[in-house]
């Protein structure tokens, strides 16, 4: 067998400066920070959508089938049809803002523990 002398394997290390490191060190504090409060605006929103949801489908319903029971009264003078759909839908509206605050303590509690480990990883590490 005959060695090529141009076989050969080079190999060089030059380490970070002291000003690259503490720069690199930086950029990743910055995303890791973006990310966390990404994560934490994330579960805010999830906490809050759903009851939002919830509460403004039993508003429309209520609204559209009191107006239903007016319309009853108003345009077509069936006063006993009119008058029970008017109560359905006037319960129905008086249930929007409970359930709204059922689904919102039932979702901060849920979610309360993470939230507020983020939350100090985050007032921590800006310190």
């Amino acid at each position: 067998m005959m060695e090529n002398k141009d076989d050969k394997f080079e190999y060089s290390y030059k380490a970070l400066s002291d000003k690259e490191i503490k720069r690199v060190e930086a950029i990743k504090i910055e995303y890791d920070v973006q990310s966390s409060l990404r994560k934490l605006e994330e579960l805010d929103k999830r906490v809050k959508s759903f009851p939002i949801i919830i509460s403004l489908t039993f508003g429309i319903l209520g609204t559209l089938v009191f107006g239903l029971g007016l319309t009853c009264i108003l345009e077509w003078s069936n006063y006993t049809f009119g008058i029970l759909l008017a109560l359905c839908g006037s319960l129905i509206l008086g249930i929007a803002y409970p359930l709204y605050n059922y689904f919102y303590n039932k979702n901060k509690a849920k979610y309360k523990d993470e939230i507020i480990r983020i939350s100090n990883e985050l007032l921590n590490e800006e310190k």
